[in-house]
């Protein structure tokens, strides 16, 4: 992690394509990120922003039209492309004209869903087994400590240490896509219990989670996680 941290501090600020960029949706080695923005660039590395915090990723894990925009992968010599082959040409007899239909980019089965479900990934998360608004919910921004088992007389639970932080007070204010890089923030010394939660960070990365506060364990402050909802609990949890 002290690594991964170093690279995050250190990365010579390369821009090969607009930080600005806003991408709604990005897949990345088979995971789904969203609210993405492009970080700092080095060693055939990028730091990738989104909404549940900071991850870095090798230019080469990246799909092929954005590592394009970065330039090729420091890697070894790639091998050139074999030139396409001549397309056959069928000559119909029908005075027809042949109209080629683009194929839909999204599966018509999904319709007007898909376009709800991402106006609403960006204002609820799935607590309880609910669609709850992000904005009745207390926003937390801290460090993922560790994996563990939290007991108290006869209740255990699993979940996660979370080491909460706060904004430096020295620095220019950035821009919302950069709010979340941790040369900003600082532990402020308070840990808290994440209960039932599996994060998709790694330890040691910071992220901006979205909680209710639950029944303390001990001296433990507790709280329940909203998790981004995905398409298919999107369309089992939303109101009919």
């Amino acid at each position: 992690m002290k690594k991964c941290l170093a690279f995050m501090l250190s990365c010579v600020v390369v821009f090969h394509a607009n930080a600005a960029e806003n991408i709604a949706e990005l897949t990345i080695g088979g995971s789904q990120y969203y609210d993405v923005h492009w970080g700092p660039v080095n060693d055939g590395k990028v730091v990738v922003f989104h909404s549940r915090g900071v991850k870095i990723v090798p230019l080469n894990q990246l799909p092929p039209e954005y590592r394009a925009k970065f330039g090729s992968p420091l890697s070894s010599t790639p091998t050139p492309a074999a030139p396409a082959p001549e397309p056959t040409v069928s000559i119909s007899p029908s005075p027809e004209p042949v109209v080629v239909t683009p194929a839909p980019r999204r599966s018509s089965s999904r319709g007007n869903d898909w376009e709800n479900y991402n106006e609403d990934r960006r204002t609820q998360v799935v607590l309880k087994g609910k669609l709850v608004e992000r904005s009745s919910l207390d926003l937390l921004v801290g460090y993922i400590a560790s994996r563990t088992r939290l007991s108290d007389g006869g209740r255990s639970v699993r979940g996660v240490v979370f080491d909460l932080a706060e904004r430096r007070t020295d620095g220019n204010q950035p821009s919302q896509q950069f709010l979340l890089r941790p040369q900003l923030w600082q532990r402020n010394g308070e840990r808290v219990f994440l209960v039932n939660y599996e994060p998709e960070a790694e330890a040691g990365m910071l992220v901006r989670l979205y909680v209710q506060e639950a029944k303390p364990m001990g001296d433990h402050k507790v709280y329940e996680v909203g998790v981004e909802p995905t398409f298919e609990a999107w369309k089992r949890l939303r109101p009919r």
